[in-house]
């Protein structure tokens, strides 16, 4: 009990845990407005006791982008640009289980080592390892998620579950330094021809990424901290 009283007076009197009143006619533009604010902070600083971490930048160890005949494999991934994940819309409702989200982000950078595994007939025609620069401009997506509601040591505490995310980048650019080519097979004219097989790798791993993370800060803020935290009920 005491570990949840401290929690929950820090988080109150925090700026980027602004209250909306659950009365408010306009309650989904006050959630998105005080998320916006939030995010900045959740963001660069993290909140060590709601176990949410620095996201920008965003450290990650590995990431596979599996393929037919070769997969590239990433490793010490830097991810920067979450900070500006900005809310844009709502379908937000306490009384009906369904939520939705809409948001973009501007600009997604990733630097990381890479290595080209390859199969098939590209088995000794492609290597490569280096430094891989990819850039994923005008980023947005829609977030589907469930509200539940339960009692917790007294509290009406609420929780996420059912996530869905849906999400789309305009632009996706990218540089492999370090490309070994064969008397057969240009790889750096192979990724130009094929950019598109290759952007499909690319959405899936980053998607995947955004998904693990979105939910970890909003989990970890709906679940630990008591709905008399986050409203005026």
């Amino acid at each position: 009990m005491r570990k949840k009283l401290v929690i929950t007076s820090v988080l109150v009197s925090a700026p980027f845990l602004r209250k909306c009143s659950r009365s408010d006619p306009n309650l989904t533009q006050c959630i998105i407005a005080n998320g916006n604010l939030a995010i900045p902070t959740l963001v660069k600083e993290g909140v060590p006791s709601l176990d949410i971490p620095v996201l920008s930048p965003l450290f990650i160890p590995e990431l596979e982008l599996p393929g037919s005949t070769f997969t590239v494999l990433l490793t010490n991934i830097r991810l920067e640009g979450l900070e500006n994940f900005r809310l844009i819309k709502a379908d937000f409702n306490l009384e009906r289980k369904h939520q939705r989200y809409f948001f973009e982000i501007p600009l997604l950078n990733i630097v990381a080592d890479y290595e080209i595994i390859t199969s098939g007939v590209f088995a000794r025609s492609i290597q490569g390892g280096g430094k891989l620069k990819l850039s994923l401009d005008q980023n947005s997506g829609v977030i589907d998620v469930d509200l539940d509601k339960y009692q917790k040591n007294g509290d009406l505490h609420f929780k996420y579950e059912g996530w869905k995310l849906g999400w789309e980048t305009q632009r996706i650019f990218y540089n492999f330094s370090d490309l070994y080519t064969s008397d057969t097979v240009d790889f750096p004219e192979f990724l130009n021809k094929h950019k598109e097989t290759v952007d499909y790798r690319i959405k899936p791993a980053v998607q995947k990424l955004l998904l693990r993370y979105i939910k970890l800060v909003l989990d970890n803020v709906i679940e630990k901290v008591p709905a008399k935290g986050i409203f005026d009920l």
